[in-house]
């Protein structure tokens, strides 16, 4: 007996890619919708990306991104056309006048990532973003009109 399986050399990119990304992690952009997103209004290029998580309810979709180590201040965040870009730096303090660095693990630097959402979302003005315990939650409620109602049959 002959059992076919279906080869995608598609499934197999997949897995090539998602093995960079786990030995390259600090190379990661994101979820870019395009190009231009990766980059930092300056002009250079986002050498980073937090970890996001995004969950959806019936009344708003949350954002999570690990960024720990950072202030409010240091994020720039813009919604346009139903685009949620964020951006942002974080700076690690420099080491003393008698230190020298020995190992460097902690990833520095700028970062930008953006998600397109879809058209059902806010129009920007009640979405909200807080910064917690390293952790910056975003906020983007969804329209009432997108949202599930129940028809009650007569």
């Amino acid at each position: 007996m002959n059992n076919l399986v279906r080869f995608t050399p598609i499934s197999r990119l997949h897995d090539i890619d998602r093995l960079f990304h786990n030995f390259f992690p600090a190379r990661d952009l994101g979820d870019c919708c395009a190009e231009a997103d990766c980059y930092l209004p300056n002009g250079d290029v986002a050498t980073w990306s937090p970890r996001v998580d995004i969950a959806e309810s019936e009344e708003e979709y949350a954002l999570h991104a690990d960024a720990p180590g950072m202030t409010r201040e240091a994020f720039d965040i813009h919604w346009q056309e139903n685009v949620l870009t964020v951006r942002g730096e974080r700076e690690i303090s420099a080491l003393g006048e008698h230190e020298k660095s020995v190992r460097a693990d902690r990833i520095r630097g700028k970062f930008a990532f953006s998600y397109r959402l879809p058209k059902a979302t806010s129009d920007g003005g009640r979405i909200a973003a807080s910064y917690k315990a390293g952790v910056l939650t975003i906020r983007i409620p969804k329209e009432e009109a997108s949202r599930p109602h129940r028809i009650a049959v007569t």
